[in-house]
């Protein structure tokens, strides 16, 4: 994110990821992939916030 708010450009296959992880279901399927790579806390965090979304969209 540093690099855009700095004026830089991203390149396709970063562009790509970010469309792809703006739909809830990629989204969540990057999440885990990545799981490791953060903490326990933000990986919940974030696994209630897509249900939260997810029991909103169906409402």
């Amino acid at each position: 994110m540093t690099r855009y708010e700095n004026g830089s450009l991203q390149d396709e296959s970063q562009n790509n990821l970010l469309v792809l992880a703006d739909d809830i279901d990629n989204f969540e399927l990057l999440l885990d992939k990545y799981e490791c790579d953060i903490t326990q806390a933000e990986y919940e965090r974030t696994k209630a916030i897509i249900q939260s979304l997810r029991y909103r969209a169906a409402i």
